[in-house]
């Protein structure tokens, strides 16, 4: 006669059943895991909180006031550094002017200056070939 085994036999229980058990237990695991996995999924598809989207407007808020300031800021420079530029463009024009003129000065000839500039701080006179 020939042995016979069956899963259903007590050595085969007796090894087996700590194993099974362990199994069970992984795969119970994985499947929390997975449904855990699953239920995030499926929150993250319905989208956003309005707590979240309300965080978001105000982030967005923020940037957009100080990038809106810092361009008014810059136009504000921008017509500083125009006013000062025609400034001093109107300022070396005119001294330009008064060197091309006072270069050409000759010394006005009175008997009694014999050749000198009259003049004091205020002005002074010569006479000159250009207008």
């Amino acid at each position: 006669m020939g042995l016979s085994w069956s899963i259903a036999s007590a050595p085969f229980q007796a090894v087996l059943s700590p194993i099974l058990s362990n199994a069970r237990k992984r795969v119970s695991r994985r499947r929390k895991i997975g449904s855990d996995l699953a239920s995030g999924f499926a929150r993250s598809q319905r989208g956003l909180s309005l707590v979240e989207m309300l965080v978001a407007l105000a982030i967005t808020a923020i940037v957009m006031t100080v990038f809106i300031q810092s361009l008014s800021q810059q136009a504000r420079l921008n017509d500083r550094i125009r006013t000062v530029a025609a400034e001093t463009l109107a300022d070396n024009v005119a001294e330009g002017q008064f060197h091309a003129v006072v270069s050409g000065l000759t010394p006005v000839w009175r008997e009694d200056d014999a050749g000198r500039f009259v003049g004091d701080r205020e002005q002074f006179e010569g006479l000159t070939r250009t207008p």
